[in-house]
């Protein structure tokens, strides 16, 4: 059996450590720090911070939650189908020539 995808995903990982706050909850925080974060977390240094700051000062407007689910399923039932199993060309890596 092949391993899950993101498994070993930091930022899985700490969302997981969450699950009954988010399964408690239908919305989750999003302040000025989690719009930042976005274009921070993966690999810090390869954003334009000028937009990030951009966001940060525009969606505030919108609200100050967004719905957790997404969390949820990140953690507890993504995937919902295994993708070595897809046989589309668009989503099979490239071999290296």
């Amino acid at each position: 059996m092949q391993q899950r995808p993101g498994r070993g995903s930091p930022t899985l990982e700490k969302r997981a450590e969450q699950f009954d706050y988010y399964r408690a909850r239908n919305r989750r925080l999003r302040d000025v720090a989690l719009l930042r974060s976005i274009f921070t977390r993966n690999k810090p240094g390869t954003s334009d911070m000028r937009v990030a700051d951009a966001l940060a000062a525009a969606e505030p407007s919108s609200g100050d939650t967004v719905p957790s689910r997404t969390y949820l399923d990140m953690v507890a039932n993504l995937p919902a189908v295994d993708p070595a199993r897809i046989l589309s060309p668009v989503l099979r890596r490239a071999r290296a020539i």
